[in-house]
């Protein structure tokens, strides 16, 4: 993931990679609230973000980054490596703001993603959601992973691989 936020002439503008998730309908879109002073622009590429800061501030330094999984919870087993995730059927599940974004890190550990569930950033579980996410990742023979702050907010023995990531440049 690479991203950079910056002020234009007192407005805020923020440049993030976009991970192609179909709520972009041009390559650059941007979105702003009705009379705020900040603009989110989704690019899909850090080359990208690199030339729309040429055009607006181009003595601004940028860094790239990107999350990578730095470990997995796997349960009745505990903490794995992240490698535990290659070639591992997945059933991804989350409440994040772009889950395009979970879905491609697990895919760059090389987890099959057998199917998703994606609800609202911040997204507070029911039982019932729970159930129907284990029920549709053993139909479909993955096991269920989620984000570290998905994690918290589900019960205890919940039986849900959780995956922390880091950030490296």
């Amino acid at each position: 993931h690479c991203g950079r936020a910056f002020d234009v002439g007192g407005r805020k503008v923020f440049l993030s990679k976009s991970f192609n998730d179909g709520s972009d309908g041009l390559p650059v879109s941007q979105r702003r609230t009705p009379g705020s002073r900040f603009v989110l622009a989704f690019v899909h590429s850090c080359a990208d973000i690199e030339r729309q800061l040429d055009g607006v501030a181009p003595k601004l330094q940028v860094f790239v980054s990107r999350l990578r999984p730095s470990r997995v919870f796997v349960p009745d087993d505990g903490w794995k490596e992240s490698d535990v995730l290659e070639g591992r059927r997945v059933f991804a599940f989350a409440g994040i703001g772009r889950p395009g974004g979970f879905e491609a890190t697990l895919g760059d550990a090389g987890a099959e993603i057998a199917g998703t569930r994606w609800f609202p950033d911040h997204h507070t579980y029911a039982d019932n959601q729970l159930s129907e996410i284990v029920e549709r990742a053993a139909a479909a023979s993955a096991v269920p992973v989620t984000t570290a702050k998905d994690a918290v907010k589900l019960p205890d023995g919940a039986g849900v691989w959780v995956v922390e990531v880091a950030v490296e440049p």
